[in-house]
């Protein structure tokens, strides 16, 4: 079973490291992944509630943010669900 609670840390602790070695800001790492600045606000630093509840992002989401971020797909999905 996924544990979205699980996949949320992870994923928000992916973006942020990778984001920050790429010398990105939000602001610019939506730009490059055609995400909105709140969504990747959002997924970087998650509401209370949605950290109680946990994300299940979209895969057109994860794969928008690989290419952003020059990361295989299959890599970001490995950190997140694994």
């Amino acid at each position: 079973m996924i544990n979205k609670v699980k996949i949320g840390e992870k994923l928000s602790k992916f973006i942020k490291t990778q984001r920050a070695e790429a010398g990105l800001t939000q602001q610019k790492l939506a730009e490059r992944a055609d995400l909105s600045y709140k969504q990747i606000q959002r997924l970087e630093t998650p509401t209370r509630k949605e950290k109680e509840k946990g994300i299940d992002p979209q895969l057109t989401t994860l794969y928008k943010l690989s290419r952003a971020l020059n990361v295989d797909i299959d890599l970001l999905i490995k950190k997140i669900v694994f």
